[in-house]
C-alpha cells in the first residue's frame, strides 16, 4: 500500500441513490448515523479534518457525487454498509477510486464486520475493511501507523487477503466525544433526537448480527454521561423535533436495573423535562419500580422484541425469555399508561403456519398498542443463516435482493414443514390481523418534519424526481375508457373512504415516503379528492397525480391545487390529433382537455411528464407528438410499452405492436426527441431493444418506493410487474439490472426479439 502521510482530510460516506438509476433499495432517514458521527467525533478531537456524507438525506447523482469529490477532495474515504445498502455502495466504491486514485478507501459498519474478506474479493477498488468498532481503528489508520500492526482490519498484501487480530472493545464508552451531530444535516432526519447509551449484548438469538460490530459483552455509559448528552441534545437539536422525544437505540438498554433506574434519578435531580421512548428492551430485566421511574421521566412507548408466541419457538431462537415474562412486562408498562410496540418474527427455525396463529392469537390476548412484524431473514455470519444453510432452502441468496423482504412479504427461505406459500399466507394473516384490532405497524412522525426534509430550488425540479415517493391507488373510477387500461376490471370495487385515504398518507410518510402520488382510476374524480389536497397542503406535504388531465384543463382548479403543494404530475397523451387519441381513450373531446391540461401546468415549479402509452394506432405519431409537446415546459417526454393485462389484454392482437415494432419507433422517437433538447426515456422495454439503456423512465427511476391497491391496507416495494426472461438472457451482460419484458408478450412470441448483449 501507498503510505499515507499526507492524508489528512476524511470523508466518511453512507451511499443511497438519488433515484432508482443505481438500484432497487429502500433508504428510510429516520435518525441520523450515529456510529460515523462517533468516529468522525473522535477524529476531530485528534485535529483531523474530517466531514459525513449521509446520501440518505443528502442525495447526489453521479455527477453530483463526483462534483463534491473533485470540490473536497479528500485523501481517507470511509464507507458505512449495511445490509439494505451493500450493493449501491459498492457502486460509490468504484466511483470515488476512478475520482481519486492515489485515495484509500475504507469499508465499514455491520455488514462489512460480516462479509469481512469477502468484500474485498468483490470490490478491486476497496483498500481496506474495517471490522468490529470503528473509532480507534479508524484513527490508527489515519495516524499512519504501520498496517500488519493495526488491529480490527483486514487488507491486501500483493495477491492475498491478510486478517489482523481483533481489536479489543472499548471498556470506557464515557471517554469517547459525543457524536460529531454538527456535521449531519440533522434538520433532514425524522427522528433527530437518538441517543446510544450501551453497547453489546451477552444473549445469542439466532438471527441477530450485531454482536459482530459490537461483541457479546455488554458494555453501558454511565448515568452522568448519559443525561449530559441528553442536556446537549435538547439544547442544540430540541427544536428540530417537534415531541421533543429522544429515541434511546441501544440493542439492549435495561441488562442492569440499577443503572437504567439511576438515569432517571439523575434526569428528575437535574429538574430536567424529558420524553423517551425505547428500542433495545428485555421483558425478562423489568420491575415495577422501574416502570414508575419511566413514567416519570416522560417514557412514551417501550418496544418489545417478543418474535413469537410459541416458547418452542422462543426457544429454538435462543431468545432466552418465556410467555409469561412477555405478559408481565407489557401489563406493567402498560398498568404504568405508557404504549407497548411488539417486534413479531415469521418462520424461525421450528415455525409452522399454525405456530404463527398461535403467535397473532398471543398478540391479540397482549393488547399491544402497536405491532410490527416480519418474515425472518438470514443474514450472513448469523446462526440462523447457518440452519437455513443445512435445514432449508435459500430462496433469495444475494444479500443485494435482501432489502425487498423487509418491506414485502417476500420470503427469503423455505423448509420442508413451512413452505413459501405458508410463509406469504401467515404474513398474510398477521396482516390483517394489524388491520382488523387497529394495531397499526408502523410508528407516527410529526407531519410538520416533513417540510424540513427537502428544500425545493425555486428554478429548477430536479430535486422532485429525487424525493422518495409513495403511490396510493385511492379508487378506479374513471372518465376515459382506454384500450389498455389496466384497472377497467376493478371499477366496481369500493373507494377509499377519506379516513383511509389519511391513514395510507400517515403510513406512506411513515415507511420511508416523502411525497405522495395519487392513481387509479382518475384520481381527480374522487368525491373526497378537495379534502384530501387541504390535508396535504395544511401539513406541507408535497404531493403529485398520475392522472389523464382532463379535469385539469380547468385553469382555476390547475391553479388552486399548484398553489396547495402539487409537485408532480403524470399526464397520459396517447397520440397528435385528437382522432386518434379520443379514439384509444374511448372518449370524445378528451385530447383537446388533455392539452390543455398541459398549458395549465406549463412553466410552474413542478415536475411535468408526458407519458406516450404506445399502441398500434399511435406508432407512426411518435415523433408528431413530439413536435406537439415541444411549445409545453414539460420535464421529459416518456414512450411506454403497453402492459398486456386487463382491457389491454382483451384487446392485445388489435392494440398492440410487436416488440421489434415498438422498439425502432420508440428509439427513433427517442432519438428525434434529443435532437430537439427534449428529455426523454422509456418505459416496458428490455435493454436490449433500445439503444440507449440508461433512458430507462420507470417507477423505480422516478423513485416511486411503495404502492398500495385500493384493496390493500399495506404498501408493497415497487416491482416491475410480471416480467419474464428467455433463455438468452442468461448470456446477457445487464441480466442483474434489466428486468425483462412483461408476461403477455409471450404469447406473440416476444421472446424472440431479446438479443443478449455481452
Amino acid at each position: 500500500m501507498k503510505s499515507a502521510k499526507a492524508r489528512k482530510k476524511i470523508l466518511l460516506v453512507v451511499a443511497a441513490p438519488p433515484s432508482y438509476r443505481f438500484a432497487k433499495l429502500p433508504f428510510w432517514p429516520f435518525s441520523p448515523p450515529l456510529g460515523l458521527a462517533y468516529i468522525a467525533a473522535v477524529l476531530e478531537k485528534n485535529k483531523y479534518e474530517v466531514k459525513i456524507l449521509d446520501m440518505t438525506v443528502e442525495p447526489l447523482t453521479k455527477k453530483g457525487y463526483r462534483d463534491y469529490l473533485r470540490k473536497y477532495n479528500p485523501n481517507i474515504i470511509g464507507f458505512s454498509v449495511t445490509v439494505l445498502n451493500y450493493f449501491i455502495t459498492t457502486k460509490f466504491i468504484k466511483l470515488t477510486k476512478e475520482m481519486l486514485p492515489n485515495s484509500l478507501l475504507i469499508l465499514g459498519g455491520p455488514f462489512a464486520s460480516v462479509m469481512r474478506k469477502k468484500a474485498l474479493r468483490e470490490n478491486p477498488s476497496l483498500d481496506l475493511v474495517v471490522y468490529g468498532e470503528g473509532e480507534e481503528t479508524m484513527l490508527d489508520i489515519v495516524k499512519n501507523k504501520k498496517i500488519s500492526s493495526i488491529k480490527g482490519i483486514i487488507f491486501r498484501q500483493g495477491k492475498d487477503i491478510k486478517v489482523n487480530p481483533p481489536r479489543p472493545r472499548l471498556k470506557n464508552l464515557d471517554s469517547i466525544p459525543f457524536p460529531a451531530r454538527h456535521l449531519l444535516k440533522m434538520e433532514k432526519y425524522w427522528d433527530p433526537l437518538t441517543l446510544l447509551s450501551s453497547r453489546g449484548c451477552p444473549y445469542s438469538c439466532i438471527f441477530c448480527s450485531s454482536s459482530k460490530t459490537w461483541g457479546r459483552i455488554w458494555r453501558p455509559r454511565s448515568p452522568k454521561n448519559i443525561v449530559d448528552e441528553i442536556e446537549y441534545l435538547y439544547k442544540n437539536y430540541g427544536y428540530l423535533s417537534e415531541d421533543k422525544c429522544i429515541h434511546v437505540v441501544d440493542d439492549l438498554f435495561n441488562l442492569d436495573l440499577n443503572r437504567a433506574k439511576s438515569i432517571c434519578d439523575e434526569i428528575i435531580k437535574r429538574g430536567l423535562r424529558t420524553k423517551f421512548t425505547f428500542w433495545g428492551f428485555r421483558v425478562d430485566h423489568i420491575d415495577k419500580e422501574l416502570v414508575m421511574k419511566l413514567k416519570r421521566v416522560g417514557c412514551q412507548r417501550i418496544d418489545f422484541g417478543i418474535e413469537s408466541g410459541d416458547q418452542k419457538i422462543l426457544n429454538n431462537i435462543g431468545k432466552g425469555i418465556t410467555l409469561n415474562q412477555i405478559r408481565r412486562a407489557v401489563r406493567l408498562v402498560k398498568e404504568a399508561g405508557m404504549k407497548v410496540s411488539g417486534y413479531f418474527m415469521i418462520g424461525n427455525p421450528g415455525e409452522t403456519l399454525s405456530t404463527v396463529r398461535k403467535t397473532i392469537e398471543f398478540a391479540r390476548q397482549l393488547n399491544l398498542d402497536f405491532t410490527n412484524h416480519n418474515l425472518a431473514v438470514p443474514l450472513p455470519g448469523t446462526k440462523l443463516y447457518k440452519w437455513v444453510k443445512n435445514n432449508g432452502r435459500f430462496l433469495i441468496r444475494d444479500p443485494r435482493d435482501y432489502p425487498d423482504t423487509f418491506t414485502s412479504p417476500k420470503p427469503a427461505f423455505e423448509t420442508n414443514d413451512f413452505k413459501a406459500e405458508e410463509r406469504i399466507q401467515a404474513d398474510r394473516e398477521f396482516t390483517e390481523f394489524v388491520q382488523k384490532f387497529g394495531k397499526s405497524s408502523y410508528h407516527e412522525p410529526g407531519f410538520s418534519r416533513l417540510n424540513k426534509i427537502l428544500t425545493l430550488s425555486e428554478n429548477e425540479t430536479d430535486n422532485i424526481q429525487n424525493l422518495r415517493k409513495a403511490l396510493i391507488k385511492i379508487h378506479y373510477q374513471c372518465n376515459n375508457n382506454c384500450l389498455f387500461c389496466h384497472a377497467a376490471d376493478k371499477r366496481n370495487i369500493q373507494p377509499l373512504s377519506l379516513e383511509q385515504i389519511k391513514t395510507k398518507i400517515k403510513k406512506a410518510l411513515q415507511v420511508g415516503a416523502e411525497m405522495v402520488l395519487f392513481s387509479g382510476g382518475e384520481p381527480t374524480l374522487h368525491p373526497d379528492f378537495p379534502k384530501v389536497v387541504n390535508f396535504l397542503w395544511q401539513r406541507k406535504i408535497p404531493w403529485g397525480l398520475i392522472t389523464n388531465g382532463r379535469l385539469l384543463s380547468y385553469r382555476k382548479l390547475s391553479e388552486k391545487l399548484l398553489e396547495r403543494n402539487l409537485k408532480y404530475v403524470y399526464l397520459t397523451l396517447n397520440s397528435a390529433n385528437p382522432e386518434t387519441h379520443d379514439f384509444i381513450t374511448r372518449a370524445p373531446g378528451s385530447f383537446n382537455q388533455t392539452l390543455r391540461a398541459l398549458k395549465n401546468l406549463s412553466g410552474h415549479q413542478i415536475e411535468l411528464i408526458v407519458n406516450v402509452v404506445v399502441t398500434k394506432f399511435n406508432l407512426k405519431d411518435l415523433k408528431k407528438i413530439v413536435d406537439l409537446v415541444e411549445e409545453f415546459k414539460i420535464n421529459r417526454i416518456k414512450f411506454s410499452l403497453v402492459e398486456p393485462k386487463g382491457e389491454a389484454l382483451k384487446n392485445f392482437n388489435k392494440l398492440i405492436p410487436s416488440l421489434k415494432e415498438a422498439s425502432l419507433a420508440i428509439n427513433g422517437a427517442m432519438g428525434y426527441a434529443i435532437s430537439e433538447n427534449i428529455k426523454t426515456g422509456f418505459d416496458g422495454l428490455p435493454d436490449c431493444l433500445v439503444d440507449d439503456p440508461d433512458l430507462k423512465d420507470n417507477l423505480q427511476t422516478n423513485n416511486i418506493l411503495y404502492i398500495s391497491e385500493v384493496f390493500e391496507d399495506r404498501f408493497y416495494r415497487t416491482d416491475e410487474g410480471q416480467r419474464i426472461k428467455g433463455k438468452c438472457c442468461r448470456l446477457c451482460s445487464r441480466k442483474k439490472v434489466c428486468p425483462g419484458i412483461y408476461e403477455g408478450y409471450r404469447r406473440c412470441g416476444g421472446l424472440s426479439d431479446l438479443k443478449p448483449i455481452r
